[in-house]
């Protein structure tokens, strides 16, 4: 068990981790593979959060801002009512710090969007209207209209005709703290999502290019080997890779750099060729 944890880090410095790969099950080789993928999340994601200021002050003003500008909203008989039901508008610009921002680098434009409660309203909607408005989001007593590329999105509010409750700034003030730690749960769940994603995604690429490697160098050292043993080669190959990839990382260096990943396959071929002749050399003694 305790060889299979360390397996990844072998694969940097040990030649015959490579030669007992192609010998273990592809099951084992498969668990190897998910392993490096949650070993390989848990390090970026460490990284990340070393590297990321805390944005619990950001959202903490985010708050107090936006209840600074909220209307009074109330739920009662199975409608939304905002700002007892009159016409309301916030811009992008009332969402903004003056203090935190600089508006020369955020173009007018995205500036004038509008956010409107009109939950009196009884008249369509229409996407040409919003757009000449600068209207993005349009709330009406049972339905939220957003405008995108020109078409307007719809999303029902489903409210039970016995539900009653009110929000407005002073609520958010006086449960900002919950609010905060909302945010930062579901900022970190998505963090942790995309960076999975991502490491898998890298993965499927290095992947690819292992097996290029490996291919190539077999060409020079004329070594027998199947596909099923090139693409255990390949697997572990991935991870002296990704341990470069994370250096690149720590080192704020861009992760789609092509010099980066060059590097990479220059020295998936290196090690590519060492495994080969490692193997070879196997091959000849077991003759002898």
């Amino acid at each position: 068990m305790l060889d299979f944890l360390l397996s990844p880090f072998k694969a940097v410095y040990n030649l015959n981790t490579y030669t007992k790969a192609i010998k273990q099950s592809a099951w084992k080789t498969l668990l190897f593979l998910v392993y490096l993928l949650v070993m390989f999340t848990a390090l970026f994601l460490a990284v990340i959060a070393i590297k990321t200021p805390s944005l619990t002050p950001i959202f903490e003003k985010s708050t107090e801002q936006v209840a600074k500008i909220m209307p009074d909203i109330e739920v009662k008989d199975g409608r939304v009512i905002a700002n007892n039901d009159e016409y309301y508008e916030i811009t992008m610009e009332d969402l903004l710090d003056p203090n935190d921002y600089d508006y020369r680098d955020i173009p007018q434009q995205i500036l004038d969007q509008k956010i409107v409660f009109d939950t009196a309203r009884t008249e369509p909607v229409y996407p040409t209207k919003m757009q000449q408005e600068n209207i993005s989001v349009l709330i009406t007593d049972k339905t939220v209209y957003m405008l995108a590329n020109g078409q307007v999105e719809t999303r029902d509010f489903k409210i039970n005709k016995d539900e009653t409750f009110s929000i407005n700034g002073q609520y958010l003030l006086e449960n900002k703290d919950k609010i905060v730690q909302i945010i930062n749960k579901v900022i970190v769940t998505s963090v942790i999502i995309i960076t999975t994603i991502l490491i898998a995604f890298f993965m499927a690429i290095t992947m690819i290019l292992a097996i290029v490697a490996v291919a190539i160098s077999q060409l020079f050292t004329r070594t027998n080997l199947y596909f099923g043993e090139v693409l255990s080669i390949s697997c572990y190959l991935l991870a002296p890779a990704f341990f470069l990839l994370l250096i690149g990382f720590i080192l704020l260096l861009d992760i789609f750099n092509i010099i980066l990943w060059t590097i990479c396959f220059a020295m998936l071929m290196f090690y590519a060729q060492l495994i080969l002749n490692k193997i070879k050399f196997h091959e000849r003694t077991d003759e002898d």
